[in-house]
């Protein structure tokens, strides 16, 4: 057998050992090479300087002319509630809360409050330059006014000015008169801050414009139940937004503090109503009282009797019955006299309040829903001169419908209860004389006594004389 060599041809060539898995390279193998890095930024140096000069120009320019905005924080403490021990009120009398907790946001935010502040702060008053600011500070409005962009040039010999809006020219005067006296300004500038050459560019706003941009602006918080209320406004002038906020806060304590004041006046005024009426009362009850024990002096009653331990007294039905309903008489008459005397003012004179006091107005339903009717919108019509004025159309539809009951609807429902209680107070009186004549003719006749000394036909007594008639006797012999 011949050997045949490795590399003949027929034969197949004799294969490699595959090669090992080499390991991936770890950072411990693999060191950080910072030459890359230095060669990268030494190649493109110039651009990474182009783009450092231009952000930090761009960030000057921007802090230099971009608008900044400013934040004004401000806090109210509000009285949502009297002192309370164990869940009552200390005071004796205690008047219920001015306002529900969530409606204090609702005053906040309401135009009586933002249109005073408009007008003392002149918010409605635009101007972009903070050194033109204090020119402004006389400026007023008057009732009729054009609103709009407005621009004041000063002559360049500083002895005229010319007002123009639109480009039209409005008004040319001397340094030193009122401008824009035409168009509703009520504005006199001292002549030494016109300067030659000045120009003056401002825009003029109705406030309840400016009262509507405010009320978006302004930020409330007021927890659940809270007793502190924040105020946040946000503007980019930290003075005047800090005035803005501060007459805010002013004039918020202003209308809470008068309606306070109203409402505790209104209350002291019905409390006197009140008491004069119940006093009123009082004098006319004690009257009746005393003529009602001299008129009854005579009439029927009952025997004194004594009553036993342990039992309670009793009191004949007749007589009791009488009685009751004398005094459902006197009550009626009494209502009945008080209705009078209130009808007897003009319609727009009727209190509701004496009425309410009366017990047969309260008993009456729809007397009763006439006057809670008449209070409900009253206090709406207090709530809504809160927000808008007397042109309001809701406000004189609900000022129509509080003098309609004031006038024709109570005076009417008064007018036919006193007819009712006068009707009663006959069918009563009626009722009473037939019981009276009944009670009369079924009370026995009282026997008649004889007195000491006394006679009769079948046996005669004489009384012995007294021992100190005796002894007078004696001496006068």
């Amino acid at each position: 057998m011949t050997d045949t060599p490795p590399n003949h041809p027929l034969l197949p060539a004799a294969q490699a050992p595959p090669p090992e898995p080499q390991a991936w390279p770890t950072d411990e193998e693999q060191p950080v090479n910072y030459r890359r890095y230095l060669a990268a930024v030494l190649r493109h140096k110039w651009l990474i300087a182009a783009l450092t000069v231009v952000g930090t120009a761009a960030g000057f320019a921007g802090t230099r002319f971009a608008p900044s905005e400013y934040l004004a924080q401000a806090t109210l403490w509000l009285q949502v509630g009297g002192t309370r021990q164990g869940g009552r009120e200390t005071g004796p009398i205690q008047a219920a809360e001015l306002l529900e907790w969530s409606s204090w946001v609702d005053l906040l935010r309401s135009f009586v409050v933002l249109d005073e502040v408009v007008r003392r702060e002149h918010v409605y008053l635009e101007n972009d330059d903070a050194l033109d600011r204090p020119l402004f500070t006389g400026f007023r409005l008057k009732p009729r006014f054009v609103p709009g962009k407005y621009r004041l040039e000063v002559a360049r010999d500083g002895r005229t000015f010319a007002l123009t809006m639109a480009g039209q020219e409005v008004q040319r005067a001397a340094v030193g008169d009122s401008v824009g006296p035409a168009t509703g300004f009520e504005w006199v500038p001292a002549a030494a801050d016109l300067r030659p050459g000045r120009v003056i560019a401002f825009r003029v706003r109705t406030p309840r414009e400016a009262a509507l941009t405010l009320r978006d602006e302004l930020r409330s918080i007021l927890p659940q139940q809270g007793s502190f209320l924040r105020l946040e406004l946000q503007g980019g002038d930290p003075i005047a937004t800090a005035a803005t906020l501060n007459a805010v806060a002013e004039r918020f304590v202003e209308v809470a503090a008068q309606l306070k004041r109203q409402k505790l006046t209104e209350l002291s005024t019905i409390l006197a109503e009140q008491l004069n009426s119940s006093y009123a009362d009082l004098g006319r009850a004690e009257r009746s009282l005393e003529g009602f024990r001299v008129h009854t002096i005579t009439l029927p009653s009952e025997q004194a009797s004594p009553v036993t331990p342990g039992l309670e007294q009793t009191r004949d039905p007749v007589f009791r019955a009488f009685f009751e309903m004398r005094v459902e008489r006197e009550r009626l008459d009494r209502d009945q006299q008080s209705l009078t005397r209130v009808l007897a003012r003009p319609d727009s004179g009727i209190s509701p309040v004496q009425l309410e006091a009366i017990a047969s107005v309260r008993e009456s339903a729809e007397l009763s829903r006439a006057l809670a009717d008449l209070t409900t919108r009253e206090a709406e019509a207090r709530a809504m001169r809160l927000q808008f004025t007397e042109q309001h159309p809701p406000l004189q539809r609900l000022d129509a419908e509080i003098a309609e009951l004031r006038r024709q609807t109570i005076p009417a429902l008064a007018r036919q209860l006193a007819a009712q209680l006068a009707s009663r107070v006959r069918d009563t009186d009626t009722r009473i004389g037939r019981r009276r004549g009944r009670s009369s003719r079924s009370r026995p006749a009282p026997s008649r006594r004889r007195g000491c000394g006394a006679t009769s036909p079948s046996r005669r007594t004489s009384t012995p004389p007294s021992s100190s008639a005796t002894r007078r006797r004696a001496s006068r012999k």
